[in-house]
């Protein structure tokens, strides 16, 4: 393995593991995670009764899709959420050297649609991936499930479930085209 890749798969597990997974705790956003039985679920409902998805088999479950849902009334919530004002928000506007609180505001929503274009061109080339890849970076890497307790639903030993993972993120990065073949 070449020092560029190195660096990619840690900038892919970084990318997964920290930014979507904390988007997908977070529940600023909501995603829609489809199985290939026919359920369907989103952060919310795996939050809720989590307990209840860990025990279904995900050896025979597998993850179809993921989905960053974002109809209208959606997107206007999370503007009408932004846009309350907080402790932070008021001493920024009320600091006269700093920019004023339309501007401050006008800058959330930009990053904000900035993050929302960067979940869906992930997400697109995770759905891209082969069913395994997709079922342990969703599981593992937005789900949060340790390879562990992936390892013990399945019935395989940690380490193989480790390295099929290193191999998903590799796969990832292909088609997002930061590596060549």
């Amino acid at each position: 393995m070449t020092t560029k890749e190195s660096e990619v798969r840690n900038e892919i597990k970084e990318e997964i593991e920290i930014f979507m997974r904390g988007k997908f705790q977070g529940g600023e956003f909501i995603f829609d995670v489809s199985l290939t039985n026919g359920v369907r679920f989103t952060n919310q409902d795996y939050f809720e009764n989590r307990q209840y998805f860990l025990k279904q088999s995900v050896d025979q479950l597998h993850y179809q899709s993921i989905e960053l849902v974002l109809t209208q009334n959606e997107s206007q919530k999370m503007l009408i959420n932004q846009m309350n004002p907080s402790l932070s928000i008021i001493r920024i506007s009320s600091d006269k050297g700093r920019m004023d609180y339309q501007s401050k505001m006008i800058s959330r929503i930009t990053c904000n649609e900035n993050t929302i274009a960067e979940i869906k061109i992930l997400l697109r080339a995770i759905n891209a991936l082969v069913p395994m890849d997709k079922d342990i970076i969703i599981a593992h890497g937005i789900l949060g499930i340790s390879l562990a307790r992936i390892a013990e639903l399945r019935g395989k030993k940690p380490e193989t479930i480790r390295r099929s993972y290193i191999k998903a993120l590799d796969h990832l990065a292909f088609t997002k085209g930061l590596l060549d073949s």
